[in-house]
């Protein structure tokens, strides 16, 4: 499978999981990582580029729904992982 390929793949099913937190009718942590949890089978043959895509995919996700306080608190390594590219 091609990098752009495995690239639209990661984006494409942390869309999906996404669009499935977002449809909860509560949001808490478990009932979010149930969601999270529910596609294995696409896992757990996947080559390890997809699944670090997705992570990053789904890590940019949650950072980008952070409250602004929760970002000033992060000690300053913290915000510069976030910026420097390593997890988004």
């Amino acid at each position: 499978m091609s990098q752009p390929r495995i690239l639209d793949d990661a984006k494409k099913l942390a869309v999906e999981i996404d669009v499935g937190i977002r449809a909860l009718p509560i949001h808490n942590t478990p009932s979010e990582w149930a969601v999270r949890r529910c596609r294995p089978h696409q896992l757990r043959r996947a080559q390890p580029a997809f699944v670090l895509a997705l992570a990053r995919e789904l890590v940019h996700t949650a950072a980008l729904e952070l409250p602004e306080m929760t970002i000033l608190q992060l000690p300053g390594t913290g915000v510069q992982l976030l910026g420097s590219g390593l997890f988004l």
